[in-house]
C-alpha cells in the first residue's frame, strides 16, 4: 500500500474507513497504511499480507518477493515502488483496481472494486 503523506486532521478520517473492514487481517493492514504505523502489520496472521503491509511502509521491495500469491506480490511491488506497471500484471480486477487506485492516488479505481473490504481499504488509503 502506498504511503500518502497527509495532514494530521485527515488521518482520522482515513483510518475510520478501515474500522468498517470485517476481515481482521485486512483491517490491520489498512490501519497500518492509513496511520503509517508498522505495529498493525505485526498483528496480521497471514504471512503474505503481513509482508505486503510492511514493504510499502518500510519502502523496501524485499518483503514483496516473499509473497507466494503472484497477484499479491505484483500489488506489493506496485505499491512499494509506486509504479502502475506492476499493477497491470495483476489478474484479479479488484486487486488491480486497488493497486491502481493507490499508486495513482485516484479514488475512481476504488469505486470499481466489487469486494467490500478491499474497496474500503482502497478508499482509506487513496488521496481525496
Amino acid at each position: 500500500m502506498l504511503i500518502v503523506i497527509c495532514l494530521p486532521w485527515s488521518a482520522g478520517v482515513r483510518a475510520s474507513e478501515c474500522y468498517a473492514i470485517k476481515n481482521v487481517d485486512q483491517r490491520n493492514a489498512c490501519l497500518a497504511s492509513a496511520k503509517n504505523d508498522t505495529s498493525y502489520c505485526f498483528k496480521i496472521q497471514s504471512s503474505d499480507l503481513r509482508e505486503a503491509c510492511l514493504a510499502p511502509l518500510k519502502g523496501e521491495t524485499f518483503g514483496c518477493f516473499k509473497i507466494q500469491d503472484p497477484d499479491a506480490r505484483a500489488a506489493c511491488l506496485g505499491e512499494t515502488k509506486n509504479e502502475t506497471w506492476d499493477c497491470f500484471k495483476i489478474h484479479s480486477a479488484d486487486q488491480r483496481n486497488a493497486c491502481l487506485g493507490t499508486v495513482k492516488a485516484d479514488r475512481s479505481y476504488c469505486f470499481k472494486i466489487q469486494n467490500d473490504d478491499l474497496r474500503k481499504d482502497c478508499l482509506a488509503n487513496t488521496a481525496w
